[in-house]
């Protein structure tokens, strides 16, 4: 019976993220491809131009673009998670009128796809680099997604708060657009808290995404490993972050149904 429930349910998300994917990237002559090539360019570019301004962390691998990789990525989830699941809702709200299908169910099956994407962006890179040029990374595969794992659960949260917000004041989107810019900054994108002052690495240490980005370096290059990742702390925001997401959409769902932004 749950078995039952569970692969039910498992179905619904995957339709949901299929039809997201669709839907975002169906007028783009490469397809669904869009949603990998897109991320890849990002780091490309951010490959080329850390590497003609010769910045990086040395000791870290030989290849700057997996440095960044590691970097990238895990912050891109949670803004994709933030942004992308109430992106979704919005495209596919009147779909809420078939059986069996919520509000949650739109919001976390557009966050997989978002999730799914970037992972397989991880995984693509990290293959090439391996058969390619031999690279010893990653030490742990599975691993070493856990962290953007964990960043999509908070971004879950902030996802839902953002909706409910937004049911009030829709201008609220742009605000916090504008706040969470400076967060690939501020958590380790292109370098490591073992290299930072220690008054620097005091302030950085409330940024959740700091943490993520060092537990994935940590899992991800064999010879780091970070004395900085706080595991009760980053846990205390993955889990706080679903409680306050789902009692959002429990106190709030017939305002999340019935906005307009």
């Amino acid at each position: 019976m749950i078995g039952n429930a569970i692969s039910a349910q498992a179905r619904i998300l995957y339709a949901v993220a299929a039809r997201d994917v669709m839907l975002k990237h169906r007028e783009s002559p490469l397809g669904v491809l869009t949603a990998v090539v897109e991320p890849l360019a990002t780091i490309g570019m951010m490959t080329l131009a850390f590497s003609l301004i010769r910045l990086r962390d040395p000791g870290l691998g030989d290849y700057l673009m997996l440095f960044l990789m590691t970097g990238i990525i895990p912050i891109s989830i949670f803004r994709l998670s933030s942004l992308g699941g109430e992106r979704t809702f919005m495209k596919l709200r009147r779909s809420l009128v078939l059986p069996h299908l919520g509000v949650l169910d739109l919001v976390i099956g557009g966050i997989l796809a978002n999730f799914l994407t970037l992972a397989a962006l991880f995984l693509l890179i990290t293959v090439f680099f391996k058969l390619v040029f031999k690279v010893v990374e990653p030490e742990y595969w599975i691993l070493s997604l856990f962290p953007g794992f964990c960043n999509a659960l908070i971004g879950f949260g902030f996802c839902m708060v953002n909706m409910t917000i937004k049911s009030w004041f829709p201008f609220w989107g742009n605000i916090f657009s504008i706040i969470t810019t400076p967060l690939g900054i501020a958590s380790g994108m292109f370098y490591t808290a073992d290299r930072l002052p220690p008054q620097v690495v005091a302030y950085l240490y409330y940024n959740p995404f700091m943490h993520s980005t060092e537990l994935t370096r940590t899992f991800f290059f064999p010879e780091y490993t970070s004395q900085f990742f706080d595991p009760i702390y980053y846990g205390g925001w993955v889990v706080g972050s679903v409680a306050v997401g789902l009692l959002c959409e429990w106190i709030f769902r017939y305002r999340l149904i019935g906005s307009k932004a």
